[in-house]
This record gives structure tokens, C-alpha cells and sequence, in this order.
């Protein structure tokens, strides 16, 4: 975070990414974790391959054994589930959207947006993978480095393929921590503090609003918070609709 304040134009997710690599590369082939030396043990660190071990091996792009009666569900579960992610995936990707016109002055296509997100999840669950969504972080990174173009979505797209494909096994080698921080760096940006204070001023039941969504979405599931947070906006509007016709 001080870097990116220091030198905002410098892409320092990149530059902090590949150092990591480097690092875990060195640590993991070079000094071998011994139980017996807390030294080794104190500068060896976690890896994703160490949580993910399976990204080291071959990358299948589709992933077809689930269609196998032999791992049968429950019809209830898919459904629940089903409608659980459906709600997060578009009121994630109609916020990262919203996010995004208010940092670049632009307005979005809603029907567009969603319907472009529904195709991408039908192709996603046919192939077995997981679902997808406009994410609030990427959006932010993107606005923060300028890229303001639909077009850099798609190199995002080509990117991500090239390293799943080709680059996967060299990527696992970074870090957890350095994971961590670029999440938390990008998360802490898109906290709104303007509009936090405003809302204190402004309509205190908005705000603890904000805060229940937040504390469950951190504590509990980010899809109860999203549930219990639309709804209570709803219930909010609902009495200021009525409050006007009246």
C-alpha cells in the first residue's frame, strides 16, 4: 500500500507477484524444510502449491467426470446452490459495474452485462468449472492503472489462459503471503470512506446497513451478507416509496 501511494503509475502487484515467485522458487528448491533447524523452518514459506498441489500437475481445460451418475447430489442442494451463486454472481457483477461507471464517469449496459455473464457461466459449468462474476477487486485494479477499456478484459482473459497453460507450475511457487497482500491492498482501496462518513451524517440506518453486510459478509458468507444486505435495502426503499405516495 505505501508503494502504490509512493509511485501510483508503477504496477507494483506485478513487480511484487514476480519477486514472490523468485523468492518461493529459491526457498523451496534451494533450502530444504528441516523439523530439526526452526531456521529453515522460519524462512521457508507457504506456498499456493503447498495449498493447491494439484495446479503443479497437468492443466485439464474441461473437467467432464462430474456429469457421472456415480457423484450424485441431492436435487435440493443444486437448486439452493444454484440460486445462491446466481444472486451473488449478478448483484456482484451489477456493484463492480456501478464501481466502476462511478471512478470513470461512464454509464454500462445492465442487460448486456448480465447476459454476457450468464453465457460465460452455462459455458463454465458445461466445461466443470467454477462460476464466474465481476469481481470488485479486478475491476479496481484495472481503474487504478488506467486500463478503462473493455478491450482489457479480454487481454485479461489471454493472459490468465497463458499462464494456466504454460505457466502454472512456475506460478504456484508464490507465496501465500504475497497473495494476501495484493488482496488486502486491493481490497482496502475500494473501501469507500467518503461515502462511509457521509452516510454517518447523512442516514445513520444506511450506514449500519453497510456495516451488518460487511461484518457477515467477513465473518459468516459472503452470500448471506449479500442476502441480508439486499433486503434490507429493500425493506428501506419500500418504506420511502410508501412514505412518498402518501
Amino acid at each position: 500500500m505505501s508503494l502504490s501511494k509512493w509511485k501510483p503509475a508503477v504496477p507494483w502487484i506485478i513487480i511484487i507477484a514476480a519477486i514472490g515467485i523468485i523468492y518461493g522458487v529459491v526457498m523451496k528448491e534451494c533450502v530444504e524444510p528441516d523439523i530439526t533447524d526452526p531456521t529453515k523452518l522460519l524462512y521457508t514459506p507457504r506456498l499456493l502449491k503447498h495449498i493447491y498441489p494439484s495446479l503443479s500437475d497437468k492443466v485439464t481445460l474441461g473437467q467432464f467426470g462430474y456429469w457421472t451418475p456415480k457423484k450424485a447430489l441431492k436435487a435440493s442442494a443444486v437448486i439452493i446452490g444454484s440460486l445462491k451463486v446466481a444472486f451473488v454472481a449478478v448483484l456482484e457483477t451489477l456493484i463492480s459495474a456501478r464501481i466502476a461507471d462511478n471512478k470513470t464517469n461512464t454509464r454500462f449496459n445492465q442487460s448486456q452485462e448480465i447476459f454476457g455473464m450468464s453465457i460465460a457461466n452455462i459455458v463454465c459449468g458445461l466445461m466443470g468449472g467454477t462460476p464466474c462474476t465481476g469481481v470488485l477487486i479486478r475491476t479496481n485494479v484495472n481503474i487504478q492503472t488506467g486500463a478503462t477499456h473493455k478491450m482489457s478484459q479480454f487481454i485479461n482473459a489471454i493472459f490468465v489462459f497463458l499462464i494456466v497453460v504454460l505457466f502454472m507450475p512456475i506460478f504456484t511457487y508464490i507465496p501465500m503471503a504475497c497473495i494476501a497482500s495484493i488482496l488486502m491492498t486491493s481490497a482496502c482501496r475500494l473501501v469507500p470512506k467518503t461515502i462511509i462518513a457521509e452516510l454517518w451524517n447523512v442516514d445513520r440506518f444506511e450506514f449500519w446497513i453497510l456495516i451488518i453486510t460487511w461484518l457477515i459478509c467477513v465473518f459468516k458468507d459472503g452470500a448471506v451478507g449479500l442476502l441480508i444486505g439486499a433486503f434490507l435495502s429493500f425493506l428501506k426503499q419500500s418504506e420511502k416509496t410508501s412514505e412518498t405516495q402518501l
